[in-house]
């Protein structure tokens, strides 16, 4: 389960890099409002003209794990590193910088045909970890 957070977090650092939607890559690694969440976040930052640089990096740790659902569930929660991020517009201009260096972010994931995904994910910039 933390492989496949961390994957879709991959997948998603990836698409802040490139503002290039890459469908296969994002329905490998996430589902159902995830997904769109992934697709349009890439769009706007495309639309706004951004780039972001630098990584993240995660502390997760799984924190509930449903195995009789249909599908199996689970929660993930990270504390999230992101003093290394850097949003630019099209100028090169440094448009955010990131106050908060370590805040939480959490997942939901769900046992899609055989494969852990993705398929909530929320970042809380104002909490500390």
């Amino acid at each position: 389960m933390v492989a496949a957070y961390l994957e879709m977090r991959q997948v998603q650092a990836q698409l802040r890099r490139t503002g290039q939607v890459d469908l296969a890559a994002i329905a490998a690694v996430s589902a159902g409002d995830a997904r769109a969440a992934l697709v349009a976040d890439t769009q706007e930052q495309r639309r706004k003209g951004l780039t972001v640089t630098g990584e993240i990096r995660h502390s997760p740790r799984v924190t509930a794990l449903v195995p009789t659902g249909e599908p199996e569930t689970a929660a993930v929660e990270d504390c999230q590193d992101v003093s290394a991020l850097r949003t630019t517009d099209a100028g090169g201009n440094l448009v955010q910088q990131n106050r908060e260096w370590r805040h939480v972010a959490t997942a939901r994931l769900a046992l899609v045909e055989g494969q852990w995904k993705v398929t909530e994910f929320a970042s809380d910039p104002e909490s500390r970890c």
